[in-house]
């Protein structure tokens, strides 16, 4: 689109393409060109549209801003530095001419927000050297109350009447572009939903920048969203204190020549204002927020009069409920969201045809959206090399080269490319046992209730979720009275809790009603600030969560004790009561007494819940969490319980009897799957040629997005026989992680088409849950199979790890069936083997049968059957298998990358730091380092597994030039002692005031048990963060503990894995330097 180009003293436009020009210049240009072409219609009245409209034309604006340029000239003199003046008044022209009369005089506004606590204006105040405050006649309570806390002078700025009515000298601004371009042109802020606002200052090269952003011409055949309203009537309800009230009533009439209709000055604006306003002019377009989207849907009769009187509505500045958006959309077919922020504006969308919750952004405006977790991606902008095309964000922030929005979407099931708005990263909830989840769908479930005004979910740092309700009464309510109306929630609350993950739902002993006298704080455009809502509840949130700790592990009071009368040694009854709690916990209908929890769906917090009922109403202090973990049924579980009262601890639950009879049940149960796949074989599928000596190799490659899978993924794409990889794994988006976590690992992220394809596959299903054209496509190509995927929880049982097993078999199916005869290599682990005994003192590169050999761990126990089920295959249907059995995986050292700060490792030097002590030896006296770097790990699977010969053959991948922790301890104690200055403040604090000393394991064990107990009763959020930051062994402590006891290392014969690895023969022993640069980068 062409656009007209003024410049300062020009009698007529140029007409050229696009380029950038000031603002003050289109005005005062459209006022000397197209005088009587309207720019906006105001009310009349301040509180009523009974009164009708007046119009304003570019030659009125131009002279109001004229006028208020005199005006700060004679009142405060010229700038000279670019002095900030904030302004607080009512919603009308004052902001637009005073934004623009500053720019002329040398002056920047500051708009804040009149909702802002006191603190965030003089946080902002402060931030900008900010003395004078601008306002209007009458002084808004605002204004006084601010001044009252902090010194300003206040000056009052004209009437909205001196200025359309007076005619005023041209103020002249002879400044071009290029000299310009770097100063001020406003002050705006974030909207403190997540703390303390911050002040962003745009410049006019964001505006233009602004403008050629949004612009940009959109793919052929697609209309840009930025231009279906260009030259329309636009009635927006944002306020101009807002960035998108700015956008608005200043960019969009000077860019794109739309004219505004100006809500009511004296009243709160609403959706029900918006059809009043109608009434009396015309619109085209409305632009909203959230809060009045709801207000519509809420009013059938309001839904049928704006749709019959508006072409379109678009909303911006937060998300609203998709029940809302549909019923919207049924009447309204143009109905959207602008997407963007104060600090990059609105990205560059086009109409897509998808409704209306769904955009698209123009390929070439460089926003990239990269997985955060589960199916959320943050918008990520990548500045664009060339300067023309640069985004706004860049013209802020001129030193960075990526942009982190913070905003999360959600990627269309189906049409790729078309992305939906889902709140903020800041919105993301992080539990203490590591899970995470987005309230917000859940926040605006509730909220649909017709008592609630305001709904927020909480819990970072916590066990579980606690709801906040804001209740649209008025009047504070007694105990009693808030009992009553949790009751009549509550059918709403269970509605929400169906829709979010387990460890997220809201139980009734986790809701706060929050105070009438203390609202939730809001922002200006109307949302929720979450955060400073839960800061300023902080201590009855705390108070919440300590009365449901206590409630949940006390004793029972005695009517409690008497109602219940629960025998623990009454099988029978003890049973149907761990029955009857699961299914209250759970919500499960049905369930069998043998089904396995975890694999049934129940999480973490489920599981804490179920122990803390059980200890509580059984009275057991020694039943922990880890009883449930290793006892996951009804039947298990009340046999484990009925041991634990007649042993007294928890330790005595399992013997190694069962423990092996569970391994050779689930070993015999996956043998005849595997028998039946040889049933279904022609005879010659099953004695075919191995595929180890094809020239292309075709691989299918399980947990790419993993540590080790990207190293392994990488070195494949450096292997010219490598011609085609399928990565397969659980993420709905794997590519897009793929790419975030070698970025975040300084690996290449360039994955062609040609050579990678990324799958979403669930390897316990049929098919790997694969398309059938893709399956039959593996079938077809696949060479060899690196089976790297298995989730590496030690707590979890035997059991649960049923689905892993199944995907072994399924891939087995693969080996067998391939029309190349893929062979398949398995990542195994040391703990498969770690008790098992010999005469021998070194465990042999061989399949071991003894039931008695995995660590007791269900980890371990599955690879350990694992390996059996790869074995037994080999002898039944004639595969070639590799099993590696990894120990400890160190950072890289000959490629880009880090050591993962959350490891048992790095995590205990972290905390070294922390208590000032490093431990002398690692558990036991004779402890061997033997660990291998990731990425030469990577490199030696690859060669064992295009080198593995006929038959099921084991592999120790493990350092053949074992050091010891002694060797290490000097550089670790240099680096820890040479660290303290570059931690966080918070973690600084913490530190003890003296060099690091070494002691022994058990000693540093004691430190770390005094800082766990210090975690179990702080309720302050704050303290509890730094010190789990500063002191992470904290949450590995039963790690620590095992090692404790541990007497003697496993060693691992090596000879057959070095002669088949050059990588692993030619390893050094770990050196000191080494441990040097790992340490540097835990500790930065």
């Amino acid at each position: 689109m062409a656009q007209l180009i003024f410049n300062e003293g020009n009698s007529s436009p140029t007409i050229l393409h696009r380029k950038s020009q000031l603002l003050v210049n289109i005005l005062d240009g459209m006022a000397r060109t197209r005088p009587q072409a309207l720019y906006a219609e105001f009310p009349v009245s301040a509180t009523t549209y009974e009164d009708g409209f007046f119009k304003v034309n570019y030659a009125a604006f131009a002279n109001a801003v004229n006028g208020m340029a005199w005006w700060l000239e004679t009142t405060l003199g010229r700038g000279e530095n670019f002095e900030t003046l904030a302004y607080i008044g009512p919603n009308d022209i004052r902001y637009n001419a005073l934004l623009l009369g500053a720019v002329k005089t040398g002056y920047k506004m500051l708009f804040a927000s009149p909702r802002n606590s006191i603190p965030a204006h003089i946080h902002l105040f402060n931030e900008l050297d900010c003395k004078t405050m601008l306002t209007s006649s009458p002084v808004p309570p605002v204004v006084n109350a601010i001044v009252g806390a902090h010194p300003l002078k206040v000056v009052e700025v004209p009437s909205v009447q001196d200025l359309l009515k007076k005619i005023y000298p041209h103020y002249p601004y002879n400044k071009t572009f290029e000299e310009a371009k770097d100063e001020p042109l406003l002050a705006l802020h974030t909207s403190g939903t997540t703390g303390i606002p911050k002040p962003i200052v745009w410049t006019h090269e964001w505006a233009a920048g602004f403008q050629m952003w949004s612009q940009m011409d959109p793919p052929e055949g697609f209309e840009s969203r930025d231009r279906f309203y260009q030259g329309n009537r636009f009635f927006p309800l944002l306020p101009a204190f807002h960035a998108g009230g700015m956008y608005a009533t200043v960019f969009a009439p000077l860019f794109n020549q739309t004219s505004v209709i100006f809500p009511l000055s004296g009243a709160i604006p609403s959706a029900h204002g918006l059809a009043e306003g109608l009434k009396y002019t015309k619109a085209d377009i409305a632009l909203l927020a959230p809060p009045w989207i709801e207000e519509i849907c809420k009013d059938p009769e309001l839904l049928d009069f704006l749709s019959k009187n508006l072409d379109s509505i678009v909303y911006s500045g937060g998300d609203i409920p998709h029940s809302y958006g549909d019923v919207l959309y049924s009447k309204m077919k143009n109905f959207f969201t602008l997407i963007g922020n104060t600090e990059s504006g609105l990205y560059p969308s086009f109409m897509t045809g998808a409704d209306w919750k769904w955009f698209q952004v123009n390929e070439k405006a460089g926003v990239e959206f990269r997985h955060q977790s589960e199916n959320l991606h943050e918008a990520f902008l990548i500045r664009r090399k060339d300067p023309e095309e640069e985004q706004p964000v860049f013209k802020l922030y001129k030193d960075i080269q990526e942009y982190p929005s913070g905003d999360l979407y959600i990627p269309h099931p189906t049409k790729p490319g078309l992305w939906a708005y889902t709140g903020r990263s800041d919105d993301i909830i992080v539990f203490l046992t590591g899970e995470k989840t987005n309230p917000t769908s859940m926040e605006q479930h509730i909220a649909k209730h017709p008592e609630v005004r305001a709904a927020i979910v909480t819990g970072s740092l916590r066990f579980q979720a606690a709801l906040m309700v804001e209740l649209a009464g008025e009047q504070p309510l007694l105990v009693a009275e808030r009992a009553a109306a949790i009751e009549r929630l509550w059918p709403t609350i269970e509605e929400a809790n169906l829709e979010c993950p387990t460890h997220a739902k809201i139980t009734k002993s986790h809701i706060l009603i929050v105070s009438p006298e203390k609202p939730m704080q809001r922002a200006g455009k109307g949302t929720i600030q979450k955060k400073p809502t839960v800061e300023l509840y902080a201590a009855e949130l705390d108070a919440l969560y300590d009365d449901a700790e206590k409630m949940s592990v006390g004793l029972p009071t005695e009517t409690e004790a008497v109602t219940n009368m629960i025998d623990v040694q009454d099988t029978e009854k003890l049973t149907s009561f761990i029955r009857e709690s699961v299914a209250a916990i759970t919500g499960w209908a049905k369930f069998d007494d043998e089904q396995n929890f975890f694999i049934f769906g129940m999480d973490s917090l489920s599981g804490l819940l179920l122990t803390r009922k059980l200890k509580s109403t059984l009275v057991l202090p020694g039943l922990a969490i880890s009883t449930v973990y290793t006892n996951p049924s009804v039947s298990a579980l009340a046999k484990a319980i009925v041991g634990l009262s007649k042993e007294g601890e928890a330790s005595k639950l399992s013997n190694d009897k069962s423990r092996q009879q569970i391994i050779e049940s689930l070993l015999e149960e996956n043998k005849a799957l595997i028998d039946a796949i040889g049933s279904k074989l022609k005879p010659s599928n099953g004695t075919t040629t191995s595929s180890s000596g094809v020239q292309k190799r075709a691989i299918v490659l399980t947990g790419s997005t993993g540590a080790l899978g990207s190293y392994i993924l990488q070195f494949l794409l450096d292997t010219p026989s490598v011609s085609h990889i399928y990565c397969l794994n659980r993420s709905t988006d794997s590519k897009s992680l793929q790419i975030q976590r070698n970025k975040a690992r300084g690996l290449p992220t360039d994955f062609p088409s040609g050579r990678v394809s990324f799958l979403t596959a669930d390897l316990e299903k049929p098919s790997l849950g694969l398309d059938e054209k893709v399956y039959a496509e593996i079938l077809a190509s696949a060479t060899e199979i690196i089976h790297n995927a298995w989730p590496v929880n030690f707590n979890l049982s035997l059991p649960t790890f049923r689905p892993q097993l199944s995907g072994v078999v399924n891939l087995i199916e693969i080996a067998a069936s391939g029309a190349k005869s893929p062979s398949i290599h398995f990542v195994s682990s040391v703990s498969s083997v770690a008790s098992y005994s010999s005469e021998s003192s070194a465990i042999p590169e061989q399949i071991i049968h003894d039931s008695k050999a995995p660590a007791p761990m269900g980890y371990g126990e599955s690879k350990h059957i694992a390996e059996r089920l790869l074995d037994y295959a080999s002898s039944k249907l004639g595969i070639t298998a590799s099993i590696a059995r990894v120990g400890q995986v160190a950072g890289p050292v000959n490629s880009t990358g880090h050591w993962n700060k959350a490891e048992w490792l790095p995590s205990l030097v972290i905390s070294s730091l922390h208590i000032g002590a490093v431990p002398e030896t690692l558990g036991s006296s004779d402890t061997k380092i033997d660990w291998v770097p990731i990425d030469v790990l990577a490199e030696a699977l690859i060669e064992i597994a295009f080198k593995s010969g006929q038959g099921a053959q084991v592999f120790h991948p493990q350092n053949p030039r074992p050091t010891t922790w002694s060797a290490l301890l000097p550089s670790i104690i240099d680096s820890l002692s040479g660290a303290k200055s570059i931690l966080p403040t918070a973690a600084q604090k913490m530190l003890p005031g003296k060099t690091i000393e070494t002691v022994s394991f058990n000693t540093w064990l004691q430190r770390i048990r005094a800082e766990a107990e210090t975690t179990a009763t702080t309720s302050d959020k704050a303290k509890l963060e730094a010190l789990l930051e500063a002191s992470p062994a904290i949450k590995l402590l039963s790690f620590y503990e095992s090692i404790a006891d541990t007497e003697q290392w496993v060693s691992l014969e090596t000879k057959r894995t070095e002669e088949e690895s050059e990588k692993l023969r030619d390893l050094e022993g770990i050196k000191p330097e080494w441990m040097t640069m790992w340490a540097k980068g835990w500790l930065s």
